[in-house]
């Protein structure tokens, strides 16, 4: 793995989305660059779990992005950008590796 310096990952179920970010986390922590793409999974989390904002923080501190083809997503969170499906796959191109969940 040694030549992929940009991992995408690829999120389509609610129960998944934590994890996922979890990952995209420890990755741009490790210096490669992060794509969080949550597509078709509304965002459902416990009440008073800031876990899931300190993730979402990370990566963005860290350079990632994350995205959602649900408005609900992004208008909940101010880092999540909203971004159809067609412009999601033309996105993925541009990664060296995609992991899906």
């Amino acid at each position: 793995m040694k030549d992929v310096r940009r991992v995408a990952f690829v999120v389509r179920r609610t129960e998944d989305v934590f994890e996922c970010a979890r990952s995209a986390a420890g990755l741009a922590v490790e210096n490669l660059e992060v794509g969080l793409f949550i597509l078709d999974a509304p965002i459902e989390l416990p009440e008073g779990d800031a876990g899931f904002l300190d993730l979402l923080e990370m990566i963005d501190d860290l350079d990632g992005l994350v995205f959602s083809n649900l408005a609900a997503n992004a208008e909940v969170y101010d880092s999540i950008r909203l971004l159809s499906r067609a412009d999601a796959a033309a996105r993925l191109t541009g990664y060296d590796l995609v992991t899906a969940f």
